[in-house]
């Protein structure tokens, strides 16, 4: 089963509004997404002067989870800069079969 992915269905939605500024939404989640990373990396190292092994393994998936939505938001910012003079509310997503 995959997990649901509330990033993604906030962006879908975004790019279906025509009031969304989708821009915004991937620039705003960036910001946190950032400073999650930032906090996560501070509390590992206490973690670290502290030896504490369960509390460092549950940061650096959390570290691995922020750093991989951090480049997949890298990824949404270029393909949207590809869209060309269509405006993000009009384009349609290319869903596989069954999603619309």
């Amino acid at each position: 089963m995959v997990p649901r992915q509330e990033l993604a269905i906030k962006l879908v939605f975004a790019i279906r509004s025509a009031a969304a500024d989708v821009a915004a939404v991937v620039q705003r989640q960036r910001v946190a997404t950032m400073r999650s990373l930032q906090e996560f990396t501070r509390l590992k190292a206490q973690a670290e002067a502290a030896s504490d092994l369960a509390w460092l393994l549950m940061l650096d998936a959390l570290i691995f989870q922020a750093e991989a939505e951090a480049r997949w938001l890298d990824l949404c910012e270029a393909r949207l800069g590809r869209g060309g003079d269509v405006p993000l509310a009009r384009r349609r997503v290319n869903a596989p079969d069954g999603y619309q």
